[in-house]
């Protein structure tokens, strides 16, 4: 619990970092370095937990940093598309999906 909480608090920070980074160099190259980071961080956390579990802390918490990336989703969503189709049938099926994904998931997991 204590390492999901860091993970959460890192996760906020890399999605305010996220939608710093798309307004100064774009969405391509954000994807590309966020998920360049996202890639490493992961093989990183899931091959040094298993050999040192002191270092889940830090290792979730920078995990749940790089994940932050999903804060630049919405912006390419709404650039992608004109404005009757993305506050309409984008806005709805993307938050309904998000609220029962996001909602059942941790249930079903358990």
């Amino acid at each position: 619990l204590q390492a999901n909480s860091l993970a959460t608090i890192a996760l906020t920070l890399g999605c305010i970092l996220a939608g710093r980074l798309i307004d100064k160099i774009g969405g391509g190259w954000t994807f590309i370095l966020g998920s360049s980071l996202l890639g490493t961080v992961i093989y990183y956390f899931y091959s040094t937990v298993l050999q040192d579990p002191s270092t889940l802390y830090g290792a979730y918490a920078l995990a749940g940093f790089s994940v932050g990336l999903v804060g630049a989703v919405p912006y390419v969503m709404a650039n992608a598309f004109p404005a009757t189709v993305r506050f309409t049938g984008l806005s709805f099926s993307y938050n309904v999906a998000y609220a029962i994904f996001g909602g059942l998931t941790p249930m079903m997991v358990s």
